[in-house]
């Protein structure tokens, strides 16, 4: 039996590379028994990077849904050290209708 791992990521366009390596890494380290689902809280991914992404299914097979996250939302953050969609995570248990979610930081 398969298991499915559902895996969160929060990245704006800036940290997109490195949210896709680390995705890599979780694909190019993942058992045959295991799929994944990765739900990305969007915050303004370009959709070139978002294609780039898509192409790791040639590593490892996997279902991904973005969740465009609105900025007004984060309007009493203060992105003075951190990225805005460092706060992202904060809505998981909202936005995310899964039990169990890894959230994976990519900073």
């Amino acid at each position: 039996m398969k298991e499915r791992i559902n895996i969160c990521f929060a990245s704006d366009n800036n940290y997109a590379p490195y949210m896709g390596m680390a995705l890599f890494s979780v694909l190019r380290n993942a058992g045959a028994e295991e799929t994944f689902h990765f739900y990305i809280l969007d915050m303004g991914i370009a959709e070139e990077n978002k294609q780039k992404i898509a192409s790791l299914n040639n590593t490892h097979e996997f279902d991904i849904t973005y969740i465009p996250i609105d900025r007004s939302r984060l309007s009493g953050c203060d992105p003075k050290k951190l990225s805005l969609a460092t706060f992202g995570r904060f809505f998981i248990p909202e936005l995310i209708p899964q039990d169990k979610v890894l959230y994976l930081d990519c900073v």
